[in-house]
């Protein structure tokens, strides 16, 4: 969204500011000064009233550097500044951020986003269910009265010399803290040397110990430029690969062997081979166990998830055939 410009005559104190695009000087066009933002040359035309001095600074706009203290010095970069170019004649600097948000130079406006945010099936979604809801607020000053605005959506937050970081931002540095981890695999035969499985045997499988970081479900807040954002995580399922073509999946984290079990089959995880590994010393199979997991997240009026998130474990378990010896 972009509002409509000052007028290309603008009456400043007595004197009338003509702004022309910026072009090339030549032999009979010759521009004495630039404004500093756009780059457009500035010819002043005297007309009655108080005079004006070329190069002095407008109504509202910051005095030129050049007093002590507090400044950078050397020429370094200038600060963004929050400039009014609706509510001001000539533009002046606002408040970056007010108690109607931050504000947005493009917009010439103060943006907050809608915390919590309206249900997914408001108009004000436009139709969506990414980005977020905004309320943008004209205000002169920041501090007086509104003077008007409304309600839009975006996919990010509009830009803004001060505007908030974006909330996706921090939901992935809030999935960083959470330092996501590989399960540890529990499994019978044990992945152990001299523990030999038999075929037609159940296989068991389980996550072993499982913690926060390794299963779930864990939640950490990040928070930065005034908002904050919580991401949850937790495993949705286990793929278990097992080595022989076949996959089993299983929506818990399994239920750990006990030898009381005996050639019972596991109750939610577990699967039975019907032949050895041929390929590999002692009928071996490598077993893979894929964790995957989902992330949710909410804060700065916004939610979401965070998708394909998986992490991979293996161990080799040893599978052999019961042989039967007859003797007379």
């Amino acid at each position: 969204m972009r509002l409509s410009r000052l007028a290309p005559l603008t009456v400043i104190g007595g004197v009338a500011a003509v702004f022309l695009a910026p072009q090339p000087a030549s032999a009979d066009t010759e521009c004495k000064e630039f404004d500093n933002k756009t780059g457009e040359c500035l010819i002043y035309i005297e007309i009655p009233g108080s005079p004006v001095t070329p190069g002095d600074p407008a109504p509202g706009d910051p005095a030129p550097g050049g007093g002590s203290g507090g400044g950078t010095g050397g020429g370094g970069p200038a600060a963004a500044q929050c400039i009014d170019d609706l509510l001001h004649v000539p533009p002046a600097a606002v408040e970056c951020t007010s108690t109607y948000g931050y504000w947005s130079n493009e917009m010439d406006a103060y943006i907050q986003p809608y915390d919590p945010p309206p249900p997914l099936d408001s108009p004000l979604w436009e139709g969506h269910t990414d980005g977020a809801v905004y309320r943008y607020t004209y205000a002169a000053g920041g501090t007086l009265p509104a003077t008007g605005g409304g309600t839009l959506w975006a996919a990010t937050p509009p830009a803004g010399p001060a505007a908030p970081p974006d909330p996706a931002d921090l939901a992935q540095q809030a999935l960083a803290a959470m330092q996501l981890q590989a399960i540890e695999i529990g499994i019978v035969p044990e992945a152990t040397p001299g523990s030999v499985g038999l075929v037609g045997l159940p296989i068991w499988m389980w996550v072993d110990q499982p913690t926060e970081n390794t299963y779930g479900p864990i939640s950490r807040t990040v928070a930065a430029g005034g908002i904050s954002v919580t991401a949850t995580a937790e495993v949705d399922s286990m793929i278990w690969f097992m080595g022989d073509g076949q996959t089993v999946t299983c929506t818990t984290p399994g239920t750990p062997y006990a030898d009381s079990y005996g050639r019972q089959s596991s109750p939610d995880c577990g699967h039975t081979y019907t032949r050895t590994n041929t390929g590999q010393p002692g009928g071996a199979y490598t077993v893979a166990a894929t964790s995957s997991w989902t992330i949710t997240w909410a804060g700065g009026g916004q939610t979401g998830t965070i998708d394909d998130i998986s992490f991979t474990q293996e161990v080799q378990v040893q599978i052999g055939e019961l042989q039967v010896i007859q003797t007379r």
